[in-house]
């Protein structure tokens, strides 16, 4: 996957970032002294020194029913797959020059690029399809990936199923089918809060400190984990006390105090004694919304917890979806929590014309 995704950021900078793929080579190398002295001209080097999960964001509950099947036995069962993991990775980034000028300009380049670019966009993820099946030998020079689209640009959907229909060839369709995940791949950049400085960096090559970014891009490893269980439509919780009016009854209800009657609604009254609390079905239900921010802008990779619920988080997608199973109705107590922003608290009720959590 990383040769995939290496190729991807390189023509990101090379497409949207603008950078002169004549003039300027984008590298992934470690910057040592040799690598250094190695350099005829201009480079961009982005050097992966560091790999781990991010456990902020990691779900523990099954999503919702994907898919409904019917067994042989004519039984509805429900496919769930486990929700993939997501790992940071964290690069060095760097534009070693002997002209100073040309270092400063082309790791400016690299900021401006990777904070517009916080998510890979479709035209380069088909780019990176195309450049990836012409180096294996499918598809020639003058060719464009047979995608199966409905508009003019590919869907990271349909890019997704592309990549899903090549996983014979190799790990080709592997690494292309992960650059397409949802949720998708993101990147910042920002320094560590517990992690090494720059400096720290620099001195561990034995390399003066010079001008440079850390970026971290949080990718998806799809477990490809299934589990198949009978579908359940409906939960009813009944609860019945003794009348406290009814002599000689102690916990519980003696059988003669109870009499048996038909099972519909009209002859669910209370009889010989026996008080129902609560008859109404408690209905749990699946929710689905959005998450933003006070300007309406849809925010990604938000994690969502419910109070009481903590290991049973969501967290949002490209377009700040989010899809929550199993839900109650009433006051829904969420605890939203955001990359580098403090945990907020919202409130919704259950059921709603729509679900729209907006965070500062």
């Amino acid at each position: 996957m990383l040769p995939e995704l290496h190729l991807a950021i390189k023509l990101l900078f090379y497409g949207p970032g603008r950078v002169p793929p004549g003039e300027v080579d984008v590298s992934f190398e470690m910057p040592t002294r040799e690598w250094l002295a190695s350099l005829t001209r201009p480079t961009l080097n982005l050097f992966l020194f560091e790999l781990e999960e991010n456990t902020e964001l990691r779900q523990t509950a099954l999503p919702p029913t994907a898919q409904t099947i019917r067994t042989a036995a004519g039984e509805l069962h429900g496919i769930q797959r486990m929700p993939a993991r997501r790992f940071d990775l964290r690069y060095l980034v760097c534009a070693p020059s002997t002209v100073v000028e040309h270092e400063h300009l082309l790791l400016w380049r690299a900021l401006v690029t990777l904070l517009k670019y916080q998510q890979l966009p479709t035209e380069v993820l088909e780019a990176t399809f195309a450049t990836s099946m012409r180096e294996a030998g499918l598809l020639a020079e003058d060719q464009a990936p047979p995608i199966p689209r409905r508009g003019k640009v590919a869907t990271r959907e349909e890019l997704y199923a592309f990549a899903v229909a090549l996983d014979g060839v190799g790990r080709l369709g592997d690494g292309l089918a992960t650059l397409s995940l949802d949720p998708p791949i993101s990147g910042q950049v920002a320094q560590i809060k517990e992690g090494p400085r720059l400096h720290d960096l620099w001195g561990a090559f034995d390399l003066p400190p010079r001008p440079a970014l850390i970026y971290t891009v949080t990718v998806p490893i799809d477990l490809d984990i299934a589990v198949e269980t009978p579908l359940v439509l409906r939960r009813v919780t009944r609860y019945t006390v003794p009348d406290p009016g009814a002599a000689g009854v102690s916990p519980g209800v003696r059988p003669e105090l109870v009499t048996a009657r038909d099972t519909s609604e009209a002859e669910r009254a209370p009889l010989n004694g026996v008080t129902i609390l609560d008859t109404r079905v408690q209905e749990h239900g699946t929710i689905s919304g959005v998450v933003r921010d006070r300007n309406g802008r849809p925010l990604p990779g938000v994690a969502l917890v419910v109070a009481g619920r903590e290991r049973n988080r969501v967290v949002s997608d490209a377009d700040g979806r989010f899809t929550m199973a199993e839900i109650p109705q009433g006051s829904l107590q969420i605890r939203a929590v955001r990359p580098r922003h403090p945990p907020q608290e919202v409130t919704l009720s259950v059921p709603s014309e729509r679900y729209v959590i907006e965070l500062d």
